[in-house]
């Protein structure tokens, strides 16, 4: 939240509810565990098939900026945090256009 409010000073003045999430007290206790690991040196891209998801515009970018990069797909929530604890980040090139 406060990385919001520090962008968005309205925000701070209102009433907010997170209305879901897909991090559990353990997931987020095992994140906060691992923030000052050394991570390896491969980007993450969420391989899929969805034009939505943007998976081919994510490699583009990582091949161009001569990122190393590994596609995932079909993980246990487990497995998915584990891997992002590893990785030096995740490519996320979700397609907004609208036709």
């Amino acid at each position: 939240k406060n990385i919001y409010t520090n962008h968005y000073k309205f925000l701070d003045k209102k009433t907010t509810r997170v209305l879901s999430s897909m991090f559990s007290s353990s997931a987020l206790d095992f994140m906060s565990n691992y923030r000052n690991d050394n991570r390896g040196d491969t980007w993450l891209i969420q391989k899929s098939d969805s034009w939505v998801k943007g998976t081919e515009d994510a490699i583009k970018y990582a091949e161009n900026n001569d990122l190393k990069y590994e596609l995932f797909s079909n993980l246990t929530h487990s497995d998915l945090l584990q891997k992002f604890k590893n990785s030096k980040g995740f490519i996320f090139l979700s397609c907004i256009n609208v036709v």
